[in-house]
């Protein structure tokens, strides 16, 4: 049956490009918004002129594939067919297309291949490589290019592509998405292999022996966590129902931290950098190394994606479990107590006989807050409805980020039940705060807003733990209202773990005994 003439007479490179920009763009880039929280009419305006400069860029980009019927023809049925499989499962399991994402897919054995290759996956591919192939077919009979129009077009995509390059905001918002992000998302995961391949000898040469009674310590990183919103800070709501009634739970209300910024302040917490010698923060191994010569079995469990400045640390560990592949774009539900499973299942496959670390890297209460507390924690009300925080109340941004806590204390309530019968010791420190309209800002990270520099830090302890290290929890408790550095947390760890080596600084952990 012969085509409609309308698709058989010669059409301009100029209408087909913009037919293919329009079908790539209310496809695929709409599905890179997909669950966007709006809630009136100027959100959507906003949300829909992203998508129109996301599309207009992406436009560029198709110009200069489909110049060339001949480029054309070989590039366009692997953009849709990749595109097709991401947007495939970024709708079906909200799996985003991220670094920790790329390096599943490269190390997945053909077990878990057959497992997330589905019929309505093949049959979705099937489907998009047969409008690439149609369209393909329809450029290279029906498309006529003018004397001017190759070369007219090549200048403005060239200006549109170079434009981004010069603004961080632009480039964060095009080059994290399709179909950028099939670039500079490998980019990435590139620049993460060659840091985690990085020589490190720091600590080669020094002894670590673990004491005769090796506690497990587990450390939790958490996320955008402020101080002062803390029951036991003097916070007058009580964002920890559960936490403020463990009478083994301490916390730290007057930590410092100079780094507001998760990329920055993650590296110098693991290492022995301090505020004169940032150094180790990208040179040395972390506490981990030195805990894995005392003899431990280590874990990093990473709900969210693992940024390059530290991504070394996390594969210095033996064990490497991402328990989710989301990026910041995701809106939905996104919680931390789903690493628990996972914790659980690791406790009990590793060696009984080896003490544990393990390192659970937490989403916290990043923007978007109510991604990160399960309804049923929504105790202070109204919330959230909106990405634009100027679409928001005060209230409603307090709220929700509070709900966080909520979250954080169901999330650490339950970690403390599944250690509580070993000797164990659990220590939280926060990456760093959070503004909440302090300096008229909210949610954004790495100025100098006050609240950032004051993260939470919390420690917990078994009843085991305290019986065998009693002088290490009465001095915790002593030192629990001192002022100090996030330039600590290195020698707590250390101190807390009872380990002995001549890397530790026992003057600068929180549960050194002042005379």
């Amino acid at each position: 049956m012969p085509l409609p003439r309308i698709f058989r007479s010669p059409v301009s490179l100029w209408i087909f490009w913009i037919l293919l920009s329009l079908f790539y763009g209310l496809t695929v880039i709409a599905i890179e918004f997909e669950g966007i929280p709006v809630s009136n009419f100027k959100s959507f305006l906003i949300t829909g002129l992203k998508w129109g400069v996301i599309t207009g860029f992406t436009a560029a980009l198709l110009f200069l594939l489909s110049a060339n019927r001949y480029v054309f023809a070989i590039t366009y049925p692997v953009l849709i067919g990749i595109s097709a499989i991401l947007c495939f499962y970024k709708l079906s399991i909200g799996v985003s297309f991220t670094p920790a994402s790329l390096e599943m897919a490269l190390n997945t054995d053909a077990a878990m291949w057959f497992s997330v290759i589905t019929p309505l996956l093949i049959l979705t591919f099937i489907a998009a490589m047969a409008i690439a192939i149609w369209t393909v077919h329809f450029r290279w009979h029906h498309v006529r290019t003018g004397r001017y129009t190759v070369w007219a077009g090549l200048m403005a995509a060239a200006i549109i592509i170079l434009l981004p390059m010069f603004n961080r905001r632009f480039h964060e918002t095009i080059f994290n998405r399709l179909p950028y992000a099939l670039f500079f998302t490998t980019r990435e995961y590139l620049n993460h292999r060659e840091t985690i391949a990085e020589q490190r000898p720091a600590f080669d040469a020094v002894s670590c022996q673990a004491s005769a009674t090796p506690p497990d310590l587990f450390f939790v990183l958490g996320e955008s966590l402020r101080a002062d919103h803390l029951p036991q800070n003097g916070y007058p709501r009580n964002t920890l129902p559960h936490l403020s009634q463990d009478s083994a739970l301490l916390s730290f209300p007057n930590i410092y931290t100079e780094h507001t910024h998760t990329g920055i302040s993650v590296p110098h917490i693991l290492t022995r950098a301090d505020s004169t010698n940032r150094r180790p923060s990208y040179q040395e191994p972390s506490f981990v190394h030195l805990f894995q010569k005392a003899g431990y079995a280590t874990a990093w469990f990473a709900n969210q994606d693992i940024s390059e400045s530290y991504t070394y640390f996390a594969h210095e560990c033996d064990t490497l479990i991402y328990c989710t592949l989301h990026s910041l774009y995701f809106y939905k539900k996104w919680l931390d107590r789903d690493m628990l499973p996972h914790l659980s299942a690791w406790l009990g496959q590793t060696d009984t006989d080896a003490p544990k670390l393990a390192i659970l890297h937490t989403i916290g209460s990043h923007w978007w807050y109510k991604s990160h507390y399960p309804d049923s924690l929504a105790i202070f009300l109204p919330d959230i409805h909106n990405k634009d925080a100027v679409a928001l109340s005060h209230e409603q941004i307090v709220n929700a980020y509070d709900n966080t806590i909520v979250a954080t204390d169901d999330f650490l309530h339950r970690l403390f039940d599944l250690v509580k019968d070993r000797n164990a010791i659990v220590v939280y420190i926060s990456d760093h705060g959070e503004p909440l309209g302090e300096d008229g800002l909210y949610h954004v990270h790495g100025n100098n807003s006050a609240p950032l520099h004051r993260p939470a830090c919390m420690i917990w302890y078994s009843p085991r733990y305290a019986a065998t290290f009693p002088n290490k929890v009465s001095n915790l408790k002593a030192n629990r209202l001192n002022p100090a550095r996030t330039d600590a947390i290195f020698h707590t760890v250390l101190d807390l773990g009872d380990l002995a080596t001549p890397v530790i600084k026992p003057e600068m952990s929180l549960g050194y005994r002042i005379p």
